[in-house]
């Protein structure tokens, strides 16, 4: 995807990752106190996605309703509305082409957040003709934080207890893949196929320490970004999904690219991170897979 010239100065992009951390932060309150009641919570069928919850619905309208207020010029894509488009191939080029683009995954983990766990969080990216320029990811229950500009590096904010920031710089060191920890997703809708992910999965279980299979994609790619795990690799993602912390791992000095080795966007419905030196030895492995 070819990058067109930024019109947003800096002090702009510092200004909207504030307004993103701010909603995200706000967002978390309201999942938070979702959570609490999660047994009276209303929970819908829906095609192709498995579950949503009136929380979800209720965290994304408030997060739009912010930015079509603050920005009334800007564009927005979530979960919801993208599913009002009828996921035209039309509807995916017209978004990829907007200038301000807001991509926003009110509630990433949905499953587990129905479930009681705190391995759940909100995403908001600001993407300009496909480029994400600002990434934010909040999770709520631990009061943790990752953002980033675009060129100008990823930042980690710890637990709610001491909030302790600092910048995300991924270890590049040599390291054996029998040391290595992964972590990836699975397909959760009935008829996505997804026997050549278990056949990867079961490679990478063999010849690596283990892999991990947590249930929120951003949670995942960040917590890659901040050295916990080594790699992250998984298909039949959404934008949502993957926007801000893609654009986190790479200003953190990731390595972020499709199963093909195309570039990281957001519009890619595959992904594969990893600290650049194991980054060649995964695409190793899903090429022979």
């Amino acid at each position: 995807m070819k990058t067109k010239t930024n019109k947003f100065s800096k002090k702009q992009l510092y200004e909207m990752q504030n307004f993103a951390i701010e909603l995200s932060q706000d967002a978390g309150k309201t999942l938070l106190q979702f959570q609490k009641k999660i047994h009276s919570l209303k929970v819908d069928n829906k095609q192709a996605q498995g579950v949503v919850s009136k929380a979800d619905i209720a965290t994304e309208k408030k997060i739009f309703d912010r930015i079509k207020k603050k920005y009334p010029s800007h564009h927005i894509l979530g979960e919801e509305n993208f599913y009002q488009l009828h996921q035209t191939s039309a509807a995916y080029e017209q978004l990829k082409n907007q200038e301000a683009l807001w991509v926003v995954d009110p509630l990433d983990g949905t499953h587990n957040f129905l479930n009681g766990s705190d391995y759940y969080c909100i995403s908001i990216a600001l993407v300009h003709f496909g480029v994400p320029l600002i990434g934010v990811i909040h999770r709520p229950a631990t009061g943790e934080l990752f953002y980033a500009i675009s060129s100008y590096g990823a930042f980690y904010v710890g637990p709610s207890h001491h909030h302790k920031k600092r910048k995300l710089f991924i270890d590049k060191n040599f390291k054996n893949i029998q040391d290595t920890i992964w972590v990836t997703g699975f397909a959760s809708e009935k008829g996505v196929p997804v026997h050549s992910e278990f056949k990867l999965f079961k490679k990478l279980v063999c010849t690596s320490r283990g892999v991990r299979r947590f249930g929120s994609a951003a949670l995942d790619i960040c917590y890659v970004a901040s050295g916990l795990w080594d790699g992250f690799f998984e298909k039949n993602l959404s934008p949502w999904d993957v926007a801000a912390a893609g654009l986190i791992l790479k200003e953190a000095g990731g390595r972020i690219t499709n199963y093909s080795g195309e570039n990281f966007h957001p519009f890619q419905s595959s992904i594969v991170g990893a600290r650049p030196p194991l980054y060649k030895k995964i695409i190793e492995i899903i090429n022979q897979n």
